[in-house]
């Protein structure tokens, strides 16, 4: 027995540490609800043809790729609640290539697979970040095979550079470190041909996500809102808004509003390691630091930050370690090698920080709501005769609703735009302020056609004073339960029925 356990132990190994992953993120996945950004995208694609989808992406500032994923799911009539299982695949698949394909320690192993993306940011919650883990993965196997292979190795940057704007740094600076390189040094060691052709691949599809991307700044008002350039006028507001990105970095990671001082202080450290390390390895160090630099001016000045962006900075490093080791065939930590390196080291620290508070969202995505939309839509859907129109005051955050409930069978409409709608459009009109009288024309009209009608609001609706109109709260955030967490958006709903008064 304890010569077949010796003899096999990689094997026993890679089971439980597949197995223990299996049972934590599928507990995670089951008991997620879909919140605001991940109804969004399922709704745009249960909704519209695949050319009205490609067309909403102006409006989205997202690349093509998530979308196309989802659709064969989605057009088949697989519903939301089983969205993050897509999510969840990814995450698996990238375990299982850490686990077979890499030569680096168990322990550095353990450290990568149960880090905060790979537990619950990439798996349990359905977003186009899930795909990066992998691709990073796929990219760092192929890494030193990239000669016998330009043309996969062409299509998985063109792959990473269109999951998501922030990836965009590390897809170009590989490009530019192998086809680049060549260029400049005329080491063109493979046909002419295969250089051009797999050249012009990446190119083709760092292209079509700039087109996205230079669509959406033009007609996604959503980015003008969230412009974040004033107050700069010298050196002391540049740096000030770099800090306060940082220490809310830190934040993230430690899951709580407001973390330690020590937490930034152990992020900087981290940081400093990461500067240091580029000595080792000069080329993934560029990559990563293009990579952190660009997060960092992006969130500074252009947009919100969000947990699973700031994640990214455990799989860049990841990628940086993979890809040096692999180098030598050899493992961190393991009796090939036993140099720990400060990448290493920097890595274990950022996952020290954000992987306990991590167990705690998930201990809190299991026990309360993540989102309120799967409570509010099984109300409407056992209270509410099927073809009722509901008001909507607010223009975000009913998206999750909807996705819950089947297609069709109800009717939203956004007071503030003064349409109906699913998913949200990020023009000029998408947050647009609902007055009282645009609320009572909207509500006079329904009740035209209906002795009732329902509005979902986020303020107080029953303290309004209408004449000849009463109304009544029928379920409210506080009846089911949400959880005020630092990673979910809050979904504050309020139901009211609304009829004449006899």
């Amino acid at each position: 027995m304890k010569k077949y356990i010796y003899d096999n132990r990689e094997k026993i190994f890679n089971w439980v540490v597949l197995i223990i992953y299996l049972a934590i993120t599928g507990i995670a996945v089951m008991s997620h609800e879909a919140y605001e950004n991940e109804a969004q995208s399922f709704l745009i694609v249960r909704d519209l043809s695949i050319p009205q989808i490609l067309s909403q992406l102006r409006y989205e500032g997202h690349s093509f790729l998530w979308y196309m994923v989802l659709v064969p799911f989605i057009k088949l009539g697989l519903p939301i609640a089983y969205q993050n299982f897509i999510s969840w695949a990814f995450g698996i698949a990238t375990v299982i290539l850490i686990l077979k394909k890499f030569n680096v320690s168990k322990l550095l192993k353990i450290i990568i697979i149960f880090s905060s993306g790979l537990l619950y940011f990439y798996t349990a919650i359905a977003r186009t970040y899930a795909m990066i883990p992998l691709l990073l993965v796929l990219i760092a196997l192929i890494y030193e095979k990239r000669d016998q292979h330009p043309y996969i190795y062409a299509i998985l940057l063109a792959l990473l550079a269109n999951t998501h704007l922030i990836m965009v740094p590390t897809a170009t600076m590989l490009a530019i470190f192998y086809w680049g390189k060549k260029l400049v040094t005329r080491n063109i060691n493979m046909k002419k041909r295969d250089f051009c052709l797999s050249l012009l691949i990446f190119i083709i599809g760092l292209t079509l996500f700039g087109i996205i991307i230079g669509l959406s700044m033009s007609n996604m008002e959503l980015v003008n809102d969230n412009m974040n350039i004033e107050g700069i006028s010298n050196y002391q507001g540049f740096y000030k808004k770099i800090d306060t990105t940082l220490h809310t970095y830190a934040d993230f990671l430690w899951g709580k509003v407001s973390s330690p001082d020590y937490i930034f202080t152990l992020l900087i450290l981290a940081l400093i390691f990461c500067l240091i390390g580029i000595i080792d390895d000069v080329e993934q160090g560029l990559i990563f630091w293009a990579q952190l630099l660009f997060c960092i001016i992006i969130h500074s000045f252009f947009w919100i930050i969000i947990s699973e962006r700031v994640m990214v900075i455990i799989y860049t490093l990841m990628f940086w370690i993979l890809n040096s080791t692999n180098k030598e065939n050899k493992g961190l930590f393991s009796s090939a090698n036993s140099k720990v390196t400060l990448p290493t080291l920097a890595l274990i620290i950022i996952v020290g920080l954000s992987t306990l508070p991590t167990y705690k969202i998930i201990k809190e995505d299991v026990i309360g709501n993540f989102s309120t939309g799967k409570s509010f839509a099984s109300y409407i859907e056992k209270n509410i005769d099927e073809g009722a129109t509901i008001l909507c005051t607010f223009n975000t955050q009913h998206q999750p609703i909807i996705g819950y409930l089947p297609k069709d069978k109800y009717k939203f409409y956004l007071v503030g735009p003064e349409r109906e709608g699913t998913y949200v459009t990020w023009n000029k009109n998408w947050n647009a302020t609902v007055t009282d009288q645009q609320l009572l024309k909207a509500i006079n009209k329904q009740l035209e056609k209906h002795k009732e009608t329902y509005v979902l609001s986020t303020k107080s609706f029953e303290y309004y004073k209408y004449d000849g109109l009463v109304t009544k709260r029928l379920l409210s955030v506080e009846d089911v339960g949400l959880l005020y967490s630092r990673y979910n958006f809050v979904e504050a709903f309020n139901l009211y029925k609304v009829e004449k008064t006899t």
